[in-house]
């Protein structure tokens, strides 16, 4: 049982790399992941491509996406809760939200 809720944990991770990935590809964000496996953590942060990384120069005003989803205690891991539904729940939306910085695919 342990190890495949060390599987799932994996897999939603990797969606989640796969999407940020995809949307950095892209070249209008900058998309940011964040793994910690020890405490089954995923973090993202998503910023403009545009975005000026100097400190004076950020723009409050500036769209930007913040994540951080995981264990309510960050001292137990994943695989210690018997339930995965609620930390899936939020990988998924998540995911969701992720969707929303692409692009339309371009039809042929």
């Amino acid at each position: 049982m342990k190890q495949v809720l060390i599987e799932n944990a994996e897999a939603q991770a990797l969606a989640v790399l796969s999407l940020c990935l995809r949307i950095t590809g892209q070249g209008r964000y900058h998309a940011f992941f964040d793994w910690s496996a020890h405490v089954t953590t995923i973090g993202v942060s998503i910023q403009s491509a545009a975005h000026k990384y100097e400190p004076k120069a950020i723009d409050p005003e500036e769209k930007r996406f913040d994540a951080r989803l995981g264990t309510n205690d960050r001292h137990r891991p994943l695989y210690g809760y018997e339930d995965l539904s609620q930390y899936q729940a939020e990988v998924d939306d998540l995911l969701t939200q992720l969707q929303t910085y692409l692009a339309p695919e371009k039809n042929a």
